[in-house]
């Protein structure tokens, strides 16, 4: 039976989904000689509040513990997000660059927008034919009439703008036509979409150089060429657009294919399968948001509403004394929840 069928009869409780990952992660482990950590946040709850399952800069309290359970100076992060904030991407990249020589990022399906980014600051990167990066491109939250928020990307606001403007010194008249779209556009804004724009390409030119291509005689030309690739909107006209494996290794990006090692890729799917099971099935105590796990004493469920569960083993064998729970910025859990996992 394929992993998804095999672990949907199999995990019936949340034990189950943990010990399973614990041995996944183990498995990893072994095969790359490296420790492994997952950071997994929930794709699928569309209608979560705003920075629950996106990544944000809330995420850096589940990393530091990640990070501080970490011996040696080598670490495999096992990634699965759509994005969120690059404030929140280099918020992580200040954690685990002074902290470890080698970082690698495991793909086992997305990591889109600021997840991409964040993976620019590895060393390498383990994808197969089910992973996909995206375009790094920002995207502004511009609020609307009826009090939703549309997310649209920073570069098209600005060549919205300049096709305006051009139409308007080729035909005055055009005024009349586009004087309604440029009455909602402030200077600031267009400022903004610049800056945005320019911050992203910035962290990710400078990440590439320092790390993933340093070993490159042309690590500076080629982390430019590759920062301003994933950073254009109209290249890839969908900020989802998916780039899988053969792209990131064509525009030159240090990728490991784990197809060519089938018993890596095979824990790691298991894991990523697990996950998604994990958050569908509400296998957690509430609905999952987001797992920050290692293979031993770290695994924290955010979940929503607003809830956080923090379950610990201690390898020392001594009992686990309450610990205080952190919570969402301007939001306080409903119940913290501390237990000893089995190993």
């Amino acid at each position: 039976m394929a992993t998804f069928g095999r672990l949907l009869e199999s995990l019936k409780t949340g034990e189950d989904a943990r010990n399973h990952r614990i041995e996944m992660l183990k498995r990893i482990e072994s095969i790359t000689g490296a420790p492994t950590v997952l950071y997994a946040a929930n794709t699928r709850a569309s209608n979560a509040p705003s920075g629950l399952t996106s990544l944000s800069r809330d995420d850096k309290t589940g990393f530091a513990d990640l990070v501080d359970a970490t011996p040696g100076d080598r670490i495999n992060i096992v990634l699965h997000s759509l994005g969120g904030s690059p404030d929140a991407a280099e918020q992580i990249v200040n954690l685990l660059r002074p902290r470890f020589d080698t970082v690698n990022f495991i793909i086992p399906n997305m990591a889109k927008s600021a997840a991409t980014l964040l993976v620019l600051s590895g060393n390498r990167i383990y994808m197969d034919d089910r992973s996909e990066l995206g375009p790094i491109d920002p995207q502004l939250g511009i609020p609307q009439s009826n009090g939703q928020t549309s997310f649209v990307p920073a570069q098209a606001i600005e060549r919205g703008f300049q096709q305006a403007m051009d139409a308007i010194k080729a035909d005055r008249p055009a005024l009349l036509a586009y004087s309604p779209m440029l009455q909602k556009l402030d200077v600031w804004l267009l400022e903004l979409c610049r800056t945005a724009t320019a911050a992203g390409k910035e962290l990710a030119e400078r990440w590439l150089a320092q790390y993933m291509l340093a070993t490159r005689d042309d690590a500076a030309e080629l982390a430019k060429e590759i920062a301003e690739r994933l950073a254009d909107s109209g290249r890839y006209k969908s900020h989802g657009r998916p780039i899988g494996i053969v792209e990131a290794l064509e525009m030159g990006l240090a990728v490991d294919d784990t197809r060519e090692t089938p018993k890596l890729r095979d824990a790691i799917w298991g894991l990523y399968c697990n996950v998604e099971l994990h958050m569908e099935r509400m296998l957690a105590p509430a609905p999952c948001a987001k797992l920050f796990e290692n293979a031993s004493d770290v695994s924290i469920v955010r979940m929503m509403p607003m809830q956080l569960a923090v379950r610990r083993g201690d390898q020392s064998g001594a009992k686990p004394g309450p610990q205080p729970s952190p919570a969402p910025q301007g939001q306080q859990p409903n119940r913290a929840e501390r237990r000893r996992s089995k190993k």
